[in-house]
């Protein structure tokens, strides 16, 4: 009798939160870091993002709207919808000027933000924007502050200090003004990745800057005893390509997106859902608020431990995990939805390559996945489930494979072969 697969049982997860009451967060606090790819942060030595990672929800592929520059995507954050619900769709984008009109007008005369509704909670709130342009799409009226940093722009040490001063504006503003829904646009990364090349040795220091500049902020508000409140969101809008970007390719698209703070899972792999005009919807969800109805955006609730997600509970996974470079392995698992009802599967190879993919199953039903390694290595093979969009399991490892390369053919091994596994 041949073995073909040995089943084992997982039990990492839990798909009801044991508690369903809310826990308490003073403050949301939204840092933007311009034009920081997800391979860049990956890259540059950023601890303190790594810390935020390891202790909350994150995702390095997150999608921006397109077109992949600043404008539309910053305002696709703030306002929790896409360029054709907002209608900023470049960065020559003037209000009274659009030629594409806001789906809604709110107070300030576009799409309604963040701001709209923290203001209307009577949530003190502030704005420090390192690349002021972005105030033309907020609203005066809902921002109690509105910081621009005073050094000039004229040189990278110039632009260093800028960034440097945005941060410790927002600083001042969250410990000493109570500011309970702050956001900073950092805009170093997009400089230096214009000035010398996207994942240049230049651009990816400037990415351990802003990381730094971040640990600046964790200190002050674990000094302040208010980092625990704190519901603490690190976005990019763009990546790039050379020393431009604008384009629909991953470089561009796919950006990193971390939230850490009360009741967020640690660890958690938010899934390939994740959308930048998620984010707006994440915070107002998260405060307990109401989004405005012309929001496209849907909160990421998986990223909270209150939220029912689907729980990985069997793999099936090869008798060995020791293969050769272009063999075939299969590896089945199975979900359990908190509904019972129908689960969707994915599954990550570990090697960079697309996860595969399952359409809807059972819930407990197996899911099978079939994959080549096209390179030696170790790869460890992760699930995953989700029950609707905004319920979504951890990544949950079900196999680590060792690939191991082909012998190679003897010199001199010539002739006319036949395969029948080609």
């Amino acid at each position: 009798m041949i073995t073909l697969c040995r089943i084992i049982p997982i039990f990492a997860l839990s798909a009801v939160a044991a508690a369903a009451e809310l826990p308490v967060i003073d403050r949301a606090v939204i840092v933007g870091l311009d034009g920081v790819s997800a391979t860049g942060i990956v890259a540059a030595d950023t601890p303190h993002m790594d810390r935020l990672i390891r202790e909350g929800a994150a995702t390095h592929s997150m999608r921006a709207v397109l077109p992949t520059a600043s404008f539309p995507n910053w305002a696709s954050f703030l306002m929790g919808a896409g360029p054709k619900q907002h209608g900023v769709t470049s960065n020559a984008w003037q209000q009274g000027k659009e030629a594409l009109t806001p789906a809604v007008v709110g107070p300030g005369g576009s799409l309604p933000t963040i701001f709209t509704v923290a203001a209307g909670a009577d949530l003190k709130t502030g704005a420090y924007l390192d690349w002021e342009p972005i105030a033309r799409f907020l609203e005066p009226c809902c921002l109690d502050v509105l910081f621009f940093p005073k050094t000039g722009k004229d040189t990278t040490e110039n632009r260093t200090l800028r960034t440097d001063e945005a941060m410790d504006g927002m600083i001042d503003g969250l410990v000493d003004q109570q500011v309970r829904v702050a956001f900073a646009q950092l805009d170093l990364p997009d400089h230096l990745g214009h000035k010398h090349g996207w994942e240049s040795g230049e651009y990816l220091e400037s990415i351990t800057h802003v990381d730094g500049l971040l640990g600046k902020l964790i200190d002050a508000l674990e000094a302040a005893g208010m980092f625990e409140k704190t519901l603490l969101i690190v976005v990019s809008d763009h990546g790039g390509v050379g020393t431009s970007h604008g384009g629909a390719t991953n470089a561009e698209v796919l950006v990193p997106w971390i939230m850490r703070g009360p009741g967020v899972r640690a660890g958690h792999h938010l899934g390939p859902f994740a959308n930048v005009e998620d984010t707006a919807p994440t915070v107002v969800a998260a405060l307990g608020l109401r989004q405005p109805a012309a929001w496209s955006g849907r909160p990421l609730l998986n990223a909270f431990a209150w939220h029912p997600v689907p729980e990985i509970t069997a793999a099936k996974i090869p008798p060995t995990t020791e293969v050769m470079v272009g063999e075939r392995v299969e590896v089945q698992a199975a979900a359990m939805a908190p509904d019972d009802g129908t689960v969707e599967m994915w599954m990550d190879w570990g090697d960079g390559s697309p996860p595969g993919w399952r359409a809807s199953a059972q819930s407990g039903a197996f899911s099978g996945f079939g994959h080549r390694f096209l390179a030696p290595g170790s790869y460890i093979v992760r699930a995953q489930a989700a029950a609707g969009a905004s319920s979504i399991s951890d990544a949950v490892p079900v196999a680590v494979f060792e690939v191991m390369a082909n012998p190679a053919i003897p010199e001199g091994l010539v002739g006319l072969w036949e395969f029948s596994d080609p």
